[in-house]
């Protein structure tokens, strides 16, 4: 991710370019694969980058299904999250204000204690 934002400027790219679609495709892989503090990492990398700000994502996780757990000290402020399947995840104690969640489909989804 690193050199697509070093070296192929996705921040510069548009919606529809390639370099976006590897973004989006990369991360998804990787979500898919790591454990819960993992995920958190990458969700905080891509967060801190403003890669995933919901007004203007450069990766989209829209659509997503492999969130699964996440910690409490997930921080998923203003995430476009929307038109995602995240049956059973555990959002407790994750931080969504702001967040994106249209059309998400969260059966059996914990929610305690999330700051909304």
């Amino acid at each position: 991710m690193s050199h697509l934002l070093l070296e192929k400027r996705i921040r510069d790219s548009r919606e529809e370019d390639e370099v976006r679609m590897l973004a989006r495709a990369r991360t998804l892989t990787v979500l898919a694969r790591l454990d819960p503090e993992r995920k958190d990492s990458v969700l905080r990398f891509l967060y801190e980058t403003n890669l995933i700000n919901k007004d203007s994502p450069v990766v989209r996780l829209g659509g997503i299904s492999t969130l699964g757990f996440i910690s409490g000290s997930a921080n998923l402020k203003n995430i476009d999250l929307s038109f995602s399947h995240m049956a059973n995840v555990d959002l407790s104690g994750t931080d969504l204000e702001g967040a994106h969640l249209a059309f998400a489909v969260l059966p059996g989804a914990n929610l305690s204690e999330t700051d909304q």
